[in-house]
C-alpha cells in the first residue's frame, strides 16, 4: 500500500469540503443580496450537507443584523437563531439525523474570529466541539462572508477526525506498521488511539516537529 494514494485521497478530501464551504458561502450571500429570506437559506444549507456525507456539520454563522437587519423579529425563535435572534443555523447529523441548532462558542472560538479578523478562508487544528450534546472530533473549514471587504460572516465545514482515521486505518507500512496525520501545530489528527486525536505529538522528536511546522519531510 503506498502511502502517499492515502494522502491522496486525504487532501482530495480537505480540498472538496472547501469547496463546499465557499459554495454555501455563495449561496447565502446571494440569498441575503437578493432577497434575504431565512427560511430559504436554510434549506439550502440543509440540502448541501445532505449531499456531502463526509462533513458532520455545515453552517453559516452571521454577524447581529447582517443576514436580514431582523434578528429583533427572531428573538429566542428555534431552532436556528440563538438568544439575541442572531442568524446561526449549524446544520448537522451528530444525532444520526440531519438537523439545525444554533451554533455555539463563536465569540471565542477561533474558527470564527480568524476569519473574521483576516478576511481570508482559514482551516483550524483539531478540536473537540460539542454537537447535540456530545463533543465530536473535527477539524473546520472555514470561509468569510464579505460585502466591499466588510465582514458579514462565515461559512463552516466540519470534517470529522473519524473520517481520517477510517482512511489511514487501512495504511499498513512496509506490511505491519501504522500510519498517523498531524496537523501543522504538531497535533494528531489522526492515530491509532483515538484517545490521542487533538493531542500533542509528545512522543515525536523536537526535530520531527519543527520539521512538520515548516512543512518539510523528516526520518528517524
Amino acid at each position: 500500500q503506498n502511502p502517499n494514494h492515502y494522502a491522496k485521497i486525504k487532501e482530495t478530501e480537505f480540498d472538496h469540503s472547501y469547496a463546499v464551504s465557499e459554495s454555501l458561502a455563495l449561496a447565502v450571500d446571494a440569498i441575503h443580496r437578493q432577497q434575504p429570506e431565512r427560511a430559504v437559506a436554510s434549506a439550502v444549507n440543509k440540502a448541501i450537507l445532505e449531499a456531502n456525507p463526509q462533513l458532520i456539520g455545515l453552517g453559516s454563522y452571521w454577524e447581529p443584523n447582517a443576514f436580514d437587519g431582523r434578528d429583533a423579529d427572531f428573538v429566542s425563535v428555534a431552532p436556528e437563531n440563538d438568544q439575541s435572534g442572531r442568524y446561526l443555523p449549524y446544520w448537522n447529523r451528530a444525532s444520526g439525523q440531519v438537523a439545525v441548532e444554533p451554533v455555539t462558542e463563536y465569540d471565542t472560538a477561533d474558527w470564527y474570529n480568524i476569519p473574521k479578523q483576516t478576511r481570508q478562508p482559514w482551516a483550524s487544528e483539531p478540536y473537540a466541539f460539542p454537537i447535540a450534546g456530545q463533543p465530536v472530533m473535527m477539524v473546520s473549514l472555514m470561509v468569510p462572508i464579505l460585502s466591499e471587504g466588510r465582514f458579514l460572516g462565515a461559512v463552516g465545514a466540519d470534517y470529522p477526525l473519524q473520517g481520517l482515521q477510517a482512511i489511514l486505518a487501512e495504511v499498513r507500512p512496509f506490511g505491519s506498521g501504522q500510519a498517523s496525520l498531524l496537523s501543522n501545530a504538531g497535533l494528531y489528527a489522526s492515530h491509532p488511539d483515538s484517545s490521542r486525536l487533538g493531542q500533542p505529538a509528545q512522543d515525536l522528536p523536537a526535530a520531527a516537529l519543527a520539521a512538520i511546522r515548516q512543512g518539510q519531510a523528516y526520518e528517524f
